[in-house]
């Protein structure tokens, strides 16, 4: 399921809420940008890779366009009427 999909379907998100977060690993993991919904009692995640973090000068550039993704994703959400709020969803 992608943004457009979640947008479209927004009115089976629960509680109209969707969790956006930037997450970050050393090395082969990178940095990644993530958003949570739950539909129908399921978490629904989507995630981008955006580098690989190395511990050198690139990973500015790496963690600047996470941001970026993070960014325009919770501006698409936001305008499609749905609460972004931080952190992630966890199944019980």
């Amino acid at each position: 399921m992608g943004v457009n999909k979640i947008i479209r379907d927004r009115d089976l998100v629960e509680h109209q809420i969707a969790r956006v977060t930037k997450t970050a690993r050393p090395v082969m993991d990178g940095a990644a940008s993530r958003a949570h919904v739950v539909v129908e009692g399921r978490i629904i995640l989507l995630e981008t890779c955006v580098g690989d973090l190395w511990g050198m000068a690139a990973d500015e550039e790496v963690q600047e366009r996470a941001s970026r993704i993070v960014g325009q994703l919770e501006h698409e959400l936001n305008a499609a009427g749905l609460e972004v709020r931080g952190g992630i969803w966890e199944s019980a």
